[in-house]
């Protein structure tokens, strides 16, 4: 099965969310902000699909999306996701704390050796 990946440090594993799922997100995103800046639509989608609550990316486009209140706003129950971009907060966000339920779920049972 195709699909993004998310990938919890916690755990090392890296779940995936099918393309039927982020698909039709990335492109009602992109209907409602047809900018030429806005090329991350996937991952804005990825977001908004496993509930995530944390993304790491250096991506100055990426982050200008995630921050902005109206890209999530027509999605009940999701909220912007915490920006991680270096070391200094990592032992905060990378933690069992942020891992959302979809994640919880498909690692449930499963432990690293």
């Amino acid at each position: 099965m195709a699909g993004f990946e998310v990938t919890t440090e916690a755990e090392h594993r890296a779940i995936k969310i099918p393309n039927g799922t982020v698909d039709p997100i990335a492109a009602a995103l992109k209907v409602r902000f047809p900018e030429a800046e806005f090329d991350d639509e996937h991952i804005v989608a990825l977001v908004i699909a496993s509930r995530c609550c944390v993304v790491c990316t250096n991506d100055k486009t990426a982050i200008t999306y995630l921050k902005r209140r109206d890209v999530f706003s027509d999605y009940n129950g999701i909220n912007r996701p915490s920006i991680f971009r270096g070391h200094k907060y990592h032992h905060r966000l990378c933690c069992d704390e942020h891992i959302v339920g979809i994640c919880r779920d498909q690692l449930q049972g499963r432990r690293v050796i």
